[in-house]
């Protein structure tokens, strides 16, 4: 059975300072959802700052939780192989985009 299509927005940064937090929250007003995505390892990261900022803004639009699709926390490899692994890919953004819908 192929699951249901999910209409999303993508919001590209073109800059991390400042950040367009109106841009996104716009987004969010239209879809009361968000998933940040980075390539980077969560714990203080631009995508923690990014969630931050737009839960302070448009906090009353959502209605389900904030969701971070990042490198786990450990050491960037080196290896082209391993670092294909190591970075956020498709399957786990749609992922967390499917567990936003089923909220």
């Amino acid at each position: 059975m192929t699951p249901e299509p999910i209409d999303t927005e993508a919001v590209d940064l073109r800059t991390v300072s400042p950040v367009e937090l109106d841009t996104i929250a716009k987004s969010v007003w239209c879809t009361s959802r968000l998933v940040v995505a980075q390539a980077a390892a969560e714990p203080a990261s631009v995508g923690i700052t990014v969630a931050g900022g737009v839960a302070d803004v448009a906090f009353g639009w959502f209605d389900a939780p904030i969701r971070i699709v990042s490198a786990p926390f450990t050491s960037a490899p080196y290896a082209p192989n391993l670092e294909a692994v190591w970075l956020p890919d498709t399957a786990a953004l749609v992922d967390a985009a499917r567990s936003l819908v089923a909220w």
